[in-house]
C-alpha cells in the first residue's frame, strides 16, 4: 500500500433501477472521496426507472452524468453503455445499494499502480499485465452475533422480525428484516409468496445475526418458535465469534418453551456496538473444478482473515476497477448475461489473454445486499444455471462442458423421478427448479450455436493454459 502523487482519471459507473432509495447516500459517499474530483467522471445509467431516479439525482447531485434508458437492459448491458461514454483510464463500478469509504478509490488506484509497475518489470514472456482490483465488500449493516440453544431436539423458528422506535422513518432500516442472516445450524424450511425464506428449523448452538445501528441501539427481537417437546429449555447469548475459549459473552434471554407455538420478544435497550460485528459480502470470487463460484468471505465475520493484496481469479460485480486497456482488449460483458455469471465471464476471458486480476482489502465497500433474501427463486435459478453452463461453453476445454452438461441432465432426470415418485405417494411436491431445468435445457439448443463463434475466437486467443486455470479451483 503506497501514497502515490499519480491521479488517473477515473469513471465511476453505476447502473439503477428504480434505486432511487439508495441514491443519496451512494452519490454522497462518492462525493466525500479522497481523491481529485476534478479526476472523477461520475456516470449513472439508468435502465428505465419508473421512480423518477433520473429527476432526482439531476436535482441533488448536477455533477453526475446520467444516461438514460428506454427499458431495463439488466446489470451487463448497462454498464457496457457506460464503458461507451467513460473517459477514464480505468473505470470503476460500483452498485447502486452500496455506500464507498473515503479511500475506496485511492487505494483501488494505489493497487493497480503497484501491480501495473510489477508488469512492467515481469519477464514479456510471462504475457501477464493487470487488469482489474476489487475491494473488501462488507455488508452495510454490522451486525449483533447471537447464539440460539436449545436442550432438546430441533425446533422451528418463523416471522422473525425487528421493530422498535429508534428503527422509524430510518432509510437505512428498508426491509431490514430481509438482511437478518442464519449463519449456523439453520435450515430453511419455506418461502413466502414472494420467494424470500421465511421459516426455517435449527438446534442447539445455531448462530443467527441480527443487522443493528450504532446510532440506535435500541430495538426489540420478536419470533415465533414451534417446539415439538414441553419444558425445553431456550438459551440466547451475545457471542464473540472471534473468541474460542470465551465465545458466549451475554445472555440475554432465557426461556422455558412449551409443546406448540410459543411467542418470543427480546428488548435490546443497551449500546450494542461493543458488541456488534462487520460482516463480509465479497472479497472477490473463487472457484470450483465444475465452474461454481462464490464470493469469498461471504457470510463470514470480517476477522481480519483478509489482509493482503493478492492475486484472485475474478472479482465481484458489486464493486471493481477495471483497466480501460482490458476492455479494448477482450471487450465488454456479454450483453446476454441479463445478470449474474457476467463478471465471472469476462475475467475468465481476461484471463485466457494473459490479464490478472486482484484483491486490495485496503478499499472498502459497504453493500446493502439483502443475504440470501431471494436466492434460488426461479429468475435466480435460471439465470446462474444457465449462465454457468454459456460460461464454460464459450471459454472452457471440452471435457469441463461435456461434464458439467451431463451432470445437468443427469439432476432433471433426478429431479423428474423424484416428483412422480411424490405423486405415486400421494405427498406431491412444488419442484419448481425442474420447469427452470428444462426451460434451461431446451434453451442451450438456441444459445450454445450463437455462442459458437465466440468460443472460438476466446479458445485461439488464449495465451494462458487449461492447467493455469484449474489452478484455482477450491474445494467447495
Amino acid at each position: 500500500m503506497n501514497n502515490y502523487n499519480y491521479h488517473p482519471i477515473i469513471s465511476i459507473i453505476t447502473v439503477n433501477f428504480n434505486g432511487k432509495r439508495f441514491l443519496k447516500d451512494l452519490f454522497n459517499s462518492i462525493a466525500g472521496l479522497e481523491y481529485p474530483r476534478e479526476r472523477i467522471q461520475t456516470i449513472m445509467v439508468d435502465n428505465g426507472s419508473k421512480d423518477n431516479s433520473c429527476d432526482f439525482v439531476r436535482e441533488n447531485f448536477p455533477w453526475v452524468n446520467i444516461l438514460r434508458l428506454d427499458r431495463n437492459y439488466g446489470y451487463s448491458s448497462g454498464n457496457n453503455e457506460g464503458f461507451k461514454i467513460a473517459d477514464g483510464e480505468f473505470i470503476a463500478l460500483i452498485n447502486n445499494d452500496c455506500i464507498v469509504e473515503k479511500k475506496w478509490l485511492s487505494e483501488l488506484v494505489n493497487a493497480a499502480v503497484d501491480n501495473v509497475a510489477a508488469d512492467k518489470k515481469a519477464d514479456k514472456k510471462n504475457c501477464q499485465k493487470f487488469g482489474a482490483v476489487c475491494p473488501k465488500v462488507l455488508f452495510f449493516h454490522s451486525y449483533l452475533p447471537l447464539e440460539f440453544s436449545i436442550d432438546k431436539a430441533n425446533a422451528k423458528i418463523s416471522n422473525v422480525k425487528i421493530t422498535g422506535k429508534s428503527l422509524e422513518n430510518n432509510r437505512s432500516a428498508v426491509k431490514l428484516n430481509e438482511s437478518i442472516k442464519y449463519l449456523k445450524g439453520f435450515l430453511p424450511v419455506s418461502r413466502d409468496n414472494i420467494g424470500y425464506l421465511s421459516s426455517w428449523t435449527f438446534s442447539k448452538n445455531s448462530l443467527i445475526a441480527i443487522p443493528v445501528f450504532s446510532k440506535n441501539p435500541g430495538f426489540t427481537l420478536e419470533f415465533e418458535i414451534i417446539s415439538e417437546f414441553n419444558s425445553s429449555k431456550f438459551e440466547i447469548f451475545i457471542i464473540n465469534p472471534e473468541d474460542n475459549e470465551n465465545r458466549r459473552v451475554k445472555k440475554v434471554h432465557e426461556c422455558v418453551l412449551k409443546d406448540g407455538l410459543n411467542n418470543v420478544c427480546i428488548n435490546f435497550n443497551d449500546n450494542l456496538e461493543a458488541y456488534s460485528k462487520d460482516i463480509i459480502n465479497s472479497c472477490g470470487l473463487e472457484i470450483n473444478r465444475n465452474f461454481y463460484a462464490r464470493d469469498r468471505g461471504f457470510n463470514s465475520f470480517d476477522d481480519s482473515q483478509f489482509v493482503n493484496t493478492e492475486e484472485i481469479f475474478s472479482p465481484s460485480g458489486s464493486s471493481m476497477l477495471i483497466n480501460r486497456a482490458l476492455l479494448d482488449e477482450v471487450g465488454y460483458f456479454d450483453r446476454d448475461f441479463f445478470t449474474y455469471y457476467e463478471d465471472l465471464d469476462l475475467f475468465w476471458r481476461a484471463r485466457l489473454k494473459g490479464w490478472k486480476v486482484y484483491f486490495t482489502p485496503y478499499s472498502v465497500v459497504r453493500h446493502y445486499h439483502c443475504g440470501t433474501g431471494r436466492e434460488w427463486s426461479y429468475s435466480f435459478t435460471y439465470h446462474v444455471l444457465r449462465n454457468r453452463l454459456i460460461a464454460i461453453f464459450k471459454s472452457g476445454w471440452w471435457f469441463l462442458f461435456f461434464k458439467n452438461c451431463f451432470s445437468f441432465f443427469v439432476s432433471i432426470l433426478a429431479g423428474i423421478s423424484q416428483y412422480l415418485y411424490s405423486i405415486l405417494r400421494g405427498k406431491k411436491q412444488d419442484r419448481p427448479d425442474i420447469r427452470v431445468r428444462l426451460r434451461v435445457f431446451f434453451e442451450l439448443f438456441y444459445w450454445l450455436p450463437k455462442k459458437l463463434f465466440y468460443r472460438i475466437m476466446n479458445r485461439r486467443a488464449a495465451v494462458i493454459k487449461d492447467r493455469e486455470i484449474k489452478k484455482w479451483f477450491k474445494n467447495f
